[in-house]
């Protein structure tokens, strides 16, 4: 039987007006969507014979906006306030298992939502990013902000220290260099075992000393790295290999210029790498003994890189990776086929092709 989650996006918007319309008649003309939607949170906490049946799995709260630890006025009608985010998290605290935070201007996190955070006791996915903030003004025309620098990066550690099943920690849209600083108290806590971390490098010098540092933190229990880059040699992520080279046993990258200080390296644990894109033949880095001497069993290619770029291989560049069952592509169509050379390999050395229609990394870990 269908479920309300399975309604679209556009559905679920309309039932939601139809919420407003129909129990917040009161506070129409308010002025503040912020305060519509916590009005209706209030009504619905009030009334919790309204929501028994309901079963929020994901959460997410765009616009959300930082003022400061004794500050949490909004200064737009268009942004979220952390306290509907609260709200959100009382009402569901049994069965939210992802949250997903995208701030604006300013990061940083209230004490109170730390708290509610660490109440939260399925939480296993927390995905946390940081754009500009951008406003309207009387005359209809999008202006934008200067980047806030007063950022509570501390108040991050404490976010992550108040969880206690989180399994996957994904920063891809929140500037490394916003990291905060973490110490003995954080490395030592035991609540702390996440197998999974997501970050997007930039094409800058910033030092990634906190990345690693939080990395030193979670080496006991990370397992799994991915990485989004634009092309460049991943020399500043040459500390960060070393690091994990010998607990790393799931690789996901964008291109294959970041590898290309670690291809001699030994990675005893890798099970399943992923690549989007790469230069001429494939086997040029698979046959290198990062790969050949790893337990390698799923390699995962982006299907459009394969296909309609038309980038083949010489010679065969399985014939080291011995351990290789499945060759997996991903973004494929329903009439999408590879490229025969690729068929022909994959018989030679019995290895399945998967096909997905997405690249979700915990689905790719299954396999």
């Amino acid at each position: 039987m269908a479920k309300l989650l399975d309604l679209p996006q556009e559905v679920l918007e309309i039932i939601f007006d139809y919420l407003i319309r129909s129990d917040c008649q009161d506070i129409e003309g308010m002025g503040s969507k912020d305060k519509v939607r916590i009005s209706v949170l209030t009504n619905l906490r009030l009334h919790p014979e309204r929501i028994n049946r309901l079963n929020c799995r994901k959460l997410l709260i765009s616009d959300l906006w930082y003022g400061g630890r004794e500050n949490q006025k909004v200064p737009s009608r268009m942004l979220s306030s952390f306290t509907m985010l609260d709200m959100l998290l009382e009402l569901f605290s049994d069965t939210v298992t992802e949250l997903e935070l995208e701030l604006v201007h300013c990061l940083g996190f209230p004490r109170r939502t730390v708290e509610i955070v660490g109440q939260v006791k399925n939480l296993q996915v927390l995905r946390i990013g940081l754009k500009p903030l951008w406003f309207t003004d009387d005359s209809s025309n999008m202006q934008s902000a200067d980047r806030c620098h007063n950022h509570d990066s501390e108040s991050l550690r404490s976010l992550l220290m108040a969880t206690q099943q989180l399994v996957c920690l994904d920063l891809s849209e929140l500037p490394l260099n916003l990291l905060p600083t973490f110490g003995r108290r954080f490395y030592l806590n035991p609540a702390l075992r996440i197998s999974r971390i997501d970050i997007k490098i930039e094409p800058d010098e910033t030092p990634l000393q906190q990345l690693i540092d939080l990395c030193i933190g979670l080496k006991s229990s990370l397992k799994v790295l991915s990485i989004q880059s634009v092309i460049y040699d991943g020399r500043r992520l040459l500390p960060l290999f070393e690091l994990l080279k010998d607990t790393l046993e799931g690789l996901f990258i964008s291109h294959n210029c970041t590898l290309t200080h670690i291809l001699d390296f030994n990675f005893p644990r890798l099970r399943v790498f992923r690549v989007n894109y790469w230069n001429k033949c494939i086997g040029q880095f698979l046959n290198r003994k990062m790969f050949t001497e790893a337990p390698l069993q799923v390699l995962a290619l982006y299907s459009h890189t394969v296909s309609r770029r038309r980038i083949f291989f010489w010679g065969d560049p399985f014939v080291n990776l011995r351990s290789l069952k499945k060759l997996v592509f991903l973004h494929a169509r329903l009439d999408e086929k590879p490229p025969v050379a690729y068929l022909k390999a994959c018989q030679a050395h019995q290895v399945q092709c998967v096909y997905l229609s997405h690249s979700k990394t915990s689905e790719i870990m299954k396999l």
